[in-house]
């Protein structure tokens, strides 16, 4: 098998494997303290300690779908930034991707988990169906 020498050289050094997760960490800080996300989060933290959806304005909205193709385009572009000056960093969200869906959980608080679900067209159809190898005649 071939290994990149510069994956090769990245692998073998601590303090890069570091600074790169250190670069991908504060991007994720930086994204969740921005003025459009801290209110969505601080949100979720209430609805956590058992407070009424009522009360958190900025997480309705967003679930009425208000803002989230920019709260989902802030969070794409924050990272990508933070990936591309550090491409072998780990990412710093839970994640899991299955037979064309998916998840990336962006914050968690309690209970209370803000996820992106991801869903590939046609992912959700029910598998083809392949002929039936029993002859519909009766004949066999």
């Amino acid at each position: 098998m071939h290994v990149d020498p510069a994956l090769r050289a990245f692998a073998g050094d601590a303090v890069q494997i570091a600074a790169a997760q250190v670069r991908v960490l504060s991007a994720k800080d930086e994204w969740a303290s921005s003025d459009r996300v801290a209110p969505i989060l601080a949100d979720c933290e209430t609805l956590a300690r058992g407070g009424a959806m009522d009360c958190c304005g900025a997480l309705g909205a967003l679930m009425a779908g208000e803002g989230a193709q920019a709260f989902v385009d802030g969070w794409v572009c924050a990272m990508t930034r933070a990936w591309r000056n550090a491409p072998l960093a780990q990412i710093p969200f839970r994640h899991s991707y299955s037979s064309g869906s998916g998840a990336m959980h962006l914050h968690r608080a309690g209970g209370v988990t803000l996820a992106l679900l991801i869903v590939e067209p046609n992912a959700a159809m029910p598998p083809g169906r392949s002929p039936s190898p029993i002859a519909t005649d009766g004949n066999w």
